[in-house]
């Protein structure tokens, strides 16, 4: 799914380019993180438009809807951790359906 762009007026488009007029201004900060470690590393935070006066609009996360998946995730999970006396999580970096600030 492309990212949806906004701009200061509330048109959206997936084309931040058709949102900033005629002549487009870069945020540096914004571009900036995109080279930052934590980029570089693997994409653990969202990053923010590049533009000015441009904001990513969130993503719509879907939520599970009742049937067989969530039963037979569950039935495995059990099924793998019903002998064990310790269990380990790997986490990534950053809190699922956070934003970066």
């Amino acid at each position: 799914m492309a990212p949806l762009f906004a701009d200061k007026a509330g048109r959206r488009s997936a084309d931040p380019l058709r949102l900033t007029g005629p002549a487009p201004v870069v945020d540096l900060h914004a571009l900036a993180l995109l080279l930052a470690p934590p980029a570089l590393w693997g994409g653990e935070f969202a990053p923010r438009s590049p533009w000015q006066a441009i904001e990513r609009v969130p993503a719509e996360i879907p939520r599970a809807r009742p049937g067989s998946l969530p039963r037979a995730f569950t039935r495995a999970v059990e099924a793998l951790t019903a002998d064990a006396d310790t269990i380990g999580v790997l986490l990534s970096g950053q809190v699922a359906g956070s934003s970066p600030s």
